[in-house]
């Protein structure tokens, strides 16, 4: 019984540990977040291996997801001065709005939106990004570039998801 709270354990763990990142050596810091990252991909394999996805897991994964994702970047664009700022703040803007679309569809349909390919692909891109960042000490143009259009591609393509599950209700009305 204890296995199908692993996903949900994992991912809570992840959203408690991620503002550590702020207090770490570079070197430290690599490892711990390359960790981190590694307990995303794991917590999600075992949801599907075990049958354990859940409402919570769907809730608190993603959640766990952004504040990796964001105290790493907020460690590497501030306090080590390696990424750019621009970068944080793209992907601030970005799980702002998400969120308030989430909450959104939330009120009007009582159901927890599903990930999407494209917002995965996001998370791994500034995954690589920073792990990148922290290992080399030094920004890589092309992978800030890959990370951004991934960010903006997920936000159109989450913004059209939720624009249509409103069209979908208007007709049924």
């Amino acid at each position: 019984m204890l296995l199908k709270h692993l996903p949900n354990l994992l991912s809570l763990m992840r959203l408690l540990l991620s503002p550590l990142i702020l207090f770490l050596e570079p070197k430290l810091a690599f490892w711990f977040f390359a960790l981190l990252a590694l307990s995303d991909a794991i917590d999600g394999f075992l949801a599907r291996a075990l049958n354990a996805e859940s409402a919570l897991g769907r809730a608190i994964d993603p959640i766990a997801d952004r504040a990796m994702i964001l105290f790493a970047l907020y460690n590497t664009a501030f306090i080590q001065d390696i990424l750019p700022k621009y970068l944080f703040f793209s992907v601030f803007l970005r799980d702002f709005l998400v969120i308030l679309g989430a909450i959104l569809v939330l009120k009007t349909s009582n159901s927890i939106p599903k990930s999407r390919f494209s917002g995965k692909f996001a998370t791994f891109s500034l995954i690589v990004c920073i792990l990148f960042a922290l290992r080399y000490q030094e920004s890589s143009g092309i992978l800030v570039l890959i990370a951004l259009f991934s960010v903006a591609f997920s936000l159109i393509d989450y913004a059209l998801k939720v624009k249509l599950s409103f069209k979908s209700k208007a007709h049924l009305l």
